[in-house]
């Protein structure tokens, strides 16, 4: 039996973001030019680099929390 796939939250809102512009995993990569797999990582927290999440955030036009600004936040 295959495992699923859990997204991160910052995944789950961008896969959010594409069904929402009606967009595909493809689409989001074409537009920023980056490879698919890349998206996919990012979303599946496989890429955990701020600056890739950034970039996939402006083109999406979303901002990136990230866990040091959630503690600032909490603190």
């Amino acid at each position: 039996m295959r495992k699923s796939k859990c997204c991160t939250p910052f995944g789950m809102k961008v896969k959010i973001r594409l069904l929402e512009q009606n967009m595909t995993n493809r689409d989001l990569a074409r537009k920023i030019g980056m490879a698919d797999s890349t998206v996919c990582d990012v979303i599946f927290g496989r890429n955990k680099r701020l600056e890739t999440q950034r970039i996939i955030a402006d083109a999406l036009d979303m901002s990136v929390e990230t866990e040091y600004e959630v503690h600032q936040e909490r603190a």
